[in-house]
């Protein structure tokens, strides 16, 4: 098996990654016209700052190809807001835990710069917030990434595209998670 992995791969590097993620969540479906008599109406939701730490693998595959793979722990900010009354509003932010798994296939470009695309299963571990009716989550998003290796770190550029369904309340029905993360993967071993 070993020597497979040799044959098939030609370089193999493990190491830490960190980043910095803008998040938010993009509302789908949104009720109108129940709501406004009531006085009940969606408010902006903001951006939220995000952190993501791991630790992950790169496996050179040929000259041209390079498999991304990392076990990542989330703290994701959220923001909701509504009116529930004329007068109230509810505007809440919260840091959510989730762990994911990424895998993205990359292609290099030209040098140490590289496009890629893949997916990163997360599992939101609590998405308890204002009304939020769902408790934990769990979503299969799809990640593009743009990355660029100086041999001592790589520093990438990545967005994520997310499908479930992580908020769903009085006014918001729909609402999956979104993140454009800037990170640096740091090989401890290569």
């Amino acid at each position: 098996m070993l020597l497979l992995a040799t044959s098939v791969f030609s370089q193999i590097r493990s190491g830490v990654i960190a980043g910095i993620s803008d998040s938010w969540l993009d509302k789908g479906l949104i009720l109108t016209g129940y709501g406004d008599q009531y006085g009940l109406k969606d408010n902006k939701w903001e951006h939220k700052p995000s952190i993501t730490i791991g630790y992950g693998f790169q496996f050179d595959v040929k000259k041209s190809f390079v498999i991304d793979a990392a076990l990542l722990y989330h703290s994701r900010g959220v923001h909701v807001a509504y009116n529930t009354t004329f007068t109230d509003a509810i505007s809440e932010s919260k840091h959510l835990n989730a762990l994911s798994f990424n895998g993205v296939i990359n292609y290099k470009i030209w040098k140490g710069l590289s496009v890629g695309v893949g997916m990163e299963p997360t599992w939101y571990l609590d998405t308890k917030i204002a009304d939020n009716t769902i408790s934990d989550a769990l979503d299969f998003p799809v990640i593009v990434k743009a990355g660029y290796n100086f041999k001592i770190a790589e520093v990438s550029l990545s967005y994520k595209y997310g499908f479930e369904t992580l908020y769903k309340g009085v006014i918001v029905k729909e609402a999956a998670p979104r993140d454009l993360r800037l990170s640096v993967f740091i090989p401890l071993f290569k």
